[in-house]
């Protein structure tokens, strides 16, 4: 069976001012009733969360007849992952350099370092320029490492109220979304 989950990721946000955007994200979406105000235990695929709120059905492009999971707000450095499948490469945003198999996989090795507090920065073999972790691009958005983001467990396909709503606290910031299953 599995369990399905969509997360939205802003991996320009820095770890300062990761908590305020969170807040200001919950407040827009207990404003449009589409989360309750409370984190609540074990709400959101066991981990603390936000359950639904009365206008959950708003965010969604097809509401389906059960109400979903809650929703878990990441305010401090997160991998954000694809679930099943895999990525089969990652892409430098500086030169749009495409690498794969071993060397993208390396990437991987500064995970530590970078949920430690470091950029864990990585040359890239096109430009030789060193690229930090949260900059680069993954094959299907299988990854994102952000201080900021949300994960909604087992909803229906978000529609554009709560992209627009994260939009509206984020700026410019590049967003990542992605869709998957556990």
């Amino acid at each position: 069976m599995g369990t399905w989950f969509q997360w939205i990721a802003d991996v320009d946000a820095s770890d300062g001012e990761a908590p305020v955007l969170a807040h200001e994200i919950v407040t827009r979406l207990v404003e449009k009733q589409i989360i309750l105000p409370d984190v609540v235990a074990g709400a959101a695929f066991g981990d603390p969360g936000h359950e639904p709120g009365p206008e959950w059905a708003a965010a969604v492009n097809t509401p389906e007849r059960w109400t979903p999971d809650g929703v878990r707000i990441d305010a401090t450095r997160t991998v954000f992952y694809g679930g099943q499948g895999g990525y089969d490469w990652a892409q430098c945003p500086r030169c749009d350099r495409m690498i794969d198999g071993d060397l993208a996989n390396g990437l991987l090795d500064g995970v530590e370092v970078w949920l430690s507090g470091d950029p864990s920065a990585h040359p890239c073999p096109g430009c030789g320029g060193d690229v930090p972790l949260p900059e680069w691009r993954w094959d299907e958005d299988y990854f994102a490492f952000a201080a900021l983001g949300l994960w909604f467990w087992d909803w229906p396909r978000l529609g554009p109220a709560v992209h627009e709503c994260v939009r509206a606290v984020v700026g410019t910031h590049r967003l990542v979304y992605r869709a998957g299953k556990l």
